[in-house]
């Protein structure tokens, strides 16, 4: 059976990851987040991932949007053995490209409440987002980073959603 097991970060993604597990089901070492496109080769990944013209983005990730074609999509999940964890937002035409290569999708959905609490310490540590966003986030006070990531704003030059909007997207 292939999945999609699809999250709000910092929703229980792990909690539900180990029931997979439990249950026989192993994670394929493969994500769909925007996270993915970010590191040391980001640029590259992003040139390589990105529709072509004419093509209609998918778009992965909820807090930093970063849009793929569906060709990758489809040659990156067809190759998937277990389950694929990810951060994506809803759309109909995700749906119809994981439908069609027979995934079924488990959402994870938790009170925004604890995602913010549990989303305002990671979002600091480091690894979490790149370079100077990572740092300036490490800066800001824990009261700042809930303030950001309730209502929103630009850190770096890079928007960051805040939980409205991540969840109207989800």
């Amino acid at each position: 059976m292939n999945i999609l097991l699809n999250s709000i970060p910092k929703s229980g993604t792990n909690l539900l990851q180990k029931c997979l597990e439990l249950a026989g089901i192993h994670w394929s070492g493969r994500s769909l987040a925007a996270s993915s496109n970010f590191g040391r080769y980001g640029p590259v990944k992003n040139i390589l991932r990105s529709p072509v013209m004419g093509e209609v983005p998918v778009s992965l990730g909820l807090d930093v949007p970063v849009n793929v074609s569906e060709r990758w999509l489809r040659s990156y999940v067809r190759g998937a053995h277990g389950y694929i964890s990810g951060h994506m937002a809803y759309s109909g035409h995700l749906y119809e490209i994981l439908s069609s290569e027979n995934f079924r999708i488990f959402q994870v959905i938790r009170h925004p409440c604890a995602i913010i609490a549990s989303w305002a310490n990671f979002i600091a540590e480091s690894g979490y987002y790149r370079g100077s966003i990572q740092k300036h986030m490490s800066r800001l006070s824990f009261d700042e980073r809930v303030k950001l990531l309730v209502n929103g704003g630009y850190l770096e030059r890079q928007y960051i959603a805040g939980i409205r909007d991540v969840f109207l997207r989800a």
